[in-house]
């Protein structure tokens, strides 16, 4: 069992919350949201705040997490692509659970699960509560 998972609930749910909310900022600035989200999910901001016990970030709005990152956002981070990401929040919050439940970084989860083959999963999952999506991904990605 990973710390995540011992931790309230509530708190969980408000860390994945800021990741949403980091997500969907950086669609609406325009981002390339596939690359951001690799570019995300292995920067050393969320590999440092986001996947720690406890960060001063975790609870902190969008518009002050995203700009800790604009050094590690590449220029094809920051164009926009041909390929989308059907609801970048959507898989913002699930590459947080997944991190949180399964006690890998957030590194080793987005090399396993690329941005792309997580969206694609988004219409399976769309009625489902986060951590029931994140739960199934992870029986199925073991």
């Amino acid at each position: 069992m990973s710390y995540f998972e011992e931790k309230d609930s509530e708190v969980l749910r408000e860390i994945v919350k800021t990741q949403i909310e980091i997500f969907e900022l950086a669609e609406e600035k325009g981002y390339d949201m596939e690359s951001f989200a690799v570019t995300y999910m292995t920067s050393d901001f969320c590999n440092r705040e986001m996947d720690s016990e406890w960060s001063y970030y975790h609870f902190k709005q969008a518009n002050v997490c995203l700009p800790l990152i604009t050094g590690e956002i590449t220029k094809t981070t920051s164009e926009k692509a041909d390929t989308v990401l059907c609801n970048p929040g959507w898989v913002g919050g699930i590459y947080r659970y997944l991190v949180a439940y399964s006690g890998l970084s957030s590194r080793e989860v987005v090399k396993i699960l690329p941005p792309a083959e997580l969206d694609d999963l988004y219409y399976t999952y769309e009625n489902c509560e986060y951590e029931e999506a994140a739960h199934d991904i992870i029986r199925k990605f073991q």
